[in-house]
């Protein structure tokens, strides 16, 4: 059995004002890909099989981890491949980027607390300021990707927040910062927390302040396997030309979609959704005026109805199983 997934989640915004809408059915989707799959789901009534076909529609996908329940919930009991995709404003509409490996990264979160000694801004001198070593704690955590990982190894170290103090003659008593790590291997992400550790621990030593890192692992990497991505490479030749599928928009996005795979083999894909006008300047996803090329919903919903019915009757001779086999799917960008 196959499972086509999905992860439903809404990001309303009053600056929002599209959607999708099948007239039939009176449903608005908020999210692109439930329209892939709701076509999907429509037309494999139409394809007789002797085996089945599992269409997962999953909640929380957006940090709340929602495939994990899935697959408690037995989700993936008797199925044999997994196969997910995500629109890409980065690529051009009838396009695809699909790989055998990472195609997301391992996306984790970390909270920074740095305790000092508050006072009054003109005695300096009686304090221990938070915010001036969280200063020095946010510069030497951008030196760890450029001199403690290869250059090779793909990886972010980002600060989102830093939060300190509510009044302009006042020295606070403690600074919190949060931000997350990507890494697309094992071995760099051991790398960075231990150089956050040690930058942390150095600097409190060095400025008498405490400073207590707090390091949450979140969504593991998504990787296709070989035999996944060659069933969606195959799909996809049947809808695009073999120009149009491509290696992916390099990215360190995350995905939860990594847990189906880490438990069956299959694929993750991107289609293409940014008309070919707008790709100097794509508007990027998560953007309350984000919005897509519609001609990707018909690409990604044959893509996926090729995958079934290529999987479901095994067509293709072997040799043209074996060519596939052969080919080369850039190791450069499946880290």
């Amino acid at each position: 059995m196959l499972a086509v997934t999905m992860r439903i989640w809404r990001f309303f915004s009053p600056l929002r004002k599209f959607c999708f809408e099948t007239e039939n059915y009176g449903i608005i989707f908020k999210e692109v890909r439930h329209c892939v799959v709701l076509n999907t789901v429509l037309l494999t009534q139409m394809i007789r099989t002797k085996t089945g076909v599992r269409l997962v529609f999953q909640p929380a996908e957006e940090g709340g981890a929602g495939a994990k329940r899935m697959i408690a919930g037995k989700c993936l009991e008797h199925v044999d491949m997994v196969f997910g995709l995500h629109v890409w404003n980065f690529q051009t509409v009838g396009t695809i980027g699909v790989c055998e490996g990472a195609i997301t990264a391992n996306s984790d979160r970390f909270e920074i607390v740095v305790t000092g000694k508050g006072g009054h801004g003109s005695q300096p001198q009686a304090t221990v300021d938070p915010i001036v070593v969280g200063a020095q704690v946010v510069t030497a955590l951008q030196t760890i990707v450029s001199r403690s990982v290869d250059p090779f190894a793909p990886a972010v170290v980002s600060i989102g927040t830093f939060h300190s103090g509510d009044a302009a003659n006042v020295i606070a008593g403690s600074a919190v910062m949060k931000g997350t790590v990507r890494t697309k291997d094992e071995r760099t992400k051991e790398i960075i927390i231990k150089r956050m550790e040690e930058i942390c621990t150095g600097i409190a030593t060095a400025t008498g302040a405490t400073i207590d890192f707090n390091y949450r692992h979140g969504y593991p990497a998504t990787k296709s396997t070989r035999s996944g991505a060659l069933l969606v490479r195959r799909a996809a030749s049947k809808v695009l030309s073999s120009g149009d599928i491509r290696l992916p928009y390099k990215s360190l996005a995350g995905e939860d979609m990594s847990y189906y795979l880490n438990e069956n083999p299959g694929a993750f894909f991107f289609v293409g959704s940014c008309s070919p006008e707008n790709l100097k300047s794509p508007v990027p996803h998560h953007r309350s005026d984000f919005n897509i090329d519609e001609r990707a919903l018909s690409v990604g919903t044959s893509i996926f109805l090729h995958i079934i019915a290529n999987s479901l009757t095994n067509s293709g001779d072997d040799e043209e199983k074996k060519e596939e086999e052969e080919e080369d799917f850039g190791g450069a960008a499946a880290v």
